[in-house]
């Protein structure tokens, strides 16, 4: 993102989520800081716990990050709408 008032880079994280009994997977651009929460990553070592989300994460770099990555967004509401397959 480029902060419209002075040009400079605001780097940002996108936060990805997957059910476990659906596959649905959910992804959008600084949602912690957004609703003042903290994100627990699953356990290190723990392939178990994190098998759907790792594919998670692989599908929102190839079907988010990658459709994204040329465009300029200069605010959240722009960038989470903007997702593919987001309203």
């Amino acid at each position: 993102m480029v902060d419209p008032a002075t040009g400079e880079l605001i780097t940002t994280q996108l936060f990805v989520a997957v059910w476990g009994a659906s596959n649905y997977t959910y992804a959008e651009a600084e949602m912690a800081e957004c609703y003042g929460c903290a994100v627990l990553p699953a356990r290190p070592r723990k392939p178990r716990d994190k098998a759907k989300v790792e594919a998670g994460v692989l599908l929102a770099q190839r079907w988010i990050l990658a459709v994204l990555r040329q465009r300029t967004f200069y605010d959240l509401a722009d960038l989470n709408s903007a997702m593919p397959g987001t309203t």
